[in-house]
Formats: structure tokens, C-alpha cells, sequence
């Protein structure tokens, strides 16, 4: 009577179990979205430095417009009577400084997101016995 009893018996369903594992997903899947922003940014970046270099003419207007911003004629040096722009290279400078402030940037994003990846998954002891067991040996 008892084994019958044992056999109709539902299982029984863990709560925090099951919210564990919702977490898991919930932040693999934010660790992915934020890592594959990193990329796309990234690529996003190297394309601007490349369009900076190779197609000279689109650019040239967008750094005449820092160095107006920078003040264009206030900062020429004068030597030997010929006027050098210090403007010009100062916009080049603030452009190089704005691409390496948001190349870290991109960088700690991807690492963050990267971060979230290795944190969802399950715990299953210390990293030694990890190793061990994937190379298929164990301490004694």
C-alpha cells in the first residue's frame, strides 16, 4: 500500500531552483547582447579611424569644424614670419584622444559582458577539480 502510494506521488518542484536557472539565463543572455554590442562598436570605431585615413576629403570638413571650435586662427604660431595652424593639430589630438577614451570603453564593456557570461554558469567546485576532471584524471 505504501509503494502505491510512493508511484502517484508528484515530484516535487523547487522554486529556487528554477529561479536560479531563470537568472542564469537572464544574464548569459545580457552578457551575450552586451558583448556582441562591444563587437559591433568596436568594428563601428575601427571604421572611423580607417574613413579618417583612407577618404581624406569627407573627413577634412569634419576636422576644419573641430579645429573652429578649437579656435582656428587664435592659436597659429608664428616663426620666421610663416604662420604654422596649431589648431589643425590640436583637433587631430582631441580626435585621437575621443577614439583611445572610447576604445577603453568598448574594451571594459566587452570584458564586463564577458564577465556576466562566466558568471551564469553553475559553480560545480573550485577550478582545480574542474581542470582535473576535464583532462580526465583525479587526485587520489
Amino acid at each position: 500500500m505504501q509503494e502505491e502510494k510512493k508511484q502517484f506521488e508528484s515530484p516535487q518542484i523547487n522554486v529556487i531552483d528554477i529561479l536560479q536557472t531563470m537568472g542564469r539565463i537572464l544574464t548569459l543572455g545580457a552578457g551575450v547582447v552586451v558583448v556582441v554590442l562591444g563587437v559591433i562598436f568596436s568594428i563601428k570605431l575601427f571604421y572611423l579611424v580607417y574613413g579618417s585615413i583612407t577618404v581624406t576629403q569627407e573627413f577634412q570638413t569634419a576636422f576644419k569644424a573641430l579645429a573652429t571650435l578649437v579656435g582656428e586662427r587664435e592659436f597659429d604660431v608664428e616663426i620666421n614670419g610663416k604662420k604654422y595652424p596649431v589648431a589643425n593639430i590640436l583637433a587631430f589630438l582631441f580626435f585621437v584622444l575621443l577614439c583611445i577614451i572610447a576604445s577603453t570603453i568598448i574594451t571594459q564593456m566587452m570584458q564586463s559582458g564577458a564577465q556576466m557570461i562566466a558568471l551564469s554558469y553553475k559553480s560545480e567546485g573550485n577550478s582545480a577539480d574542474v581542470d582535473q576532471r576535464n583532462k580526465g584524471s583525479r587526485k587520489p
